[in-house]
């Protein structure tokens, strides 16, 4: 299992970045909501003429065949959903991240 988060300001490009993701590996983006749903397919044949599938959490719960591999736009509201309760904070390791503390770490620009 390999996850990483790309987290920016909002209107800096994630979800640009996540259709961008989808197009490459053909993985279904994942949302929260229908209404988060219809913005992002009329974002993507804005951005891209290839095919990126879509679905709301509700809509992956029910599959029988799952995709192995899916993106997930906007992580707190799909967690919110998932969950049915707000999620206050979470921890992971990133293996970009982790290698990015390294390098800092080892150039002597940040001390642990």
């Amino acid at each position: 299992m390999n996850m990483e988060i790309f987290n920016v300001p909002r209107g800096c490009g994630k979800t640009t970045h996540l259709i961008m993701e989808a197009t490459k590996t053909g993985c279904p983006i994942v949302v929260g909501l229908q209404t988060q749903k219809k913005y992002l397919e009329e974002t993507i044949k804005k951005i891209t003429d290839k095919h990126v599938d879509v679905y709301t959490v509700q809509e992956i719960l029910n599959m029988k065949n799952k995709p192995k591999d899916i993106l997930i736009d906007e992580l707190p509201l799909v967690l919110n959903i998932l969950l049915d309760c707000n999620v206050i904070e979470a921890t992971m390791t990133s293996k970009s991240r982790e290698m990015y503390d390294i390098e800092r770490w080892k150039s002597g620009e940040v001390k642990f």
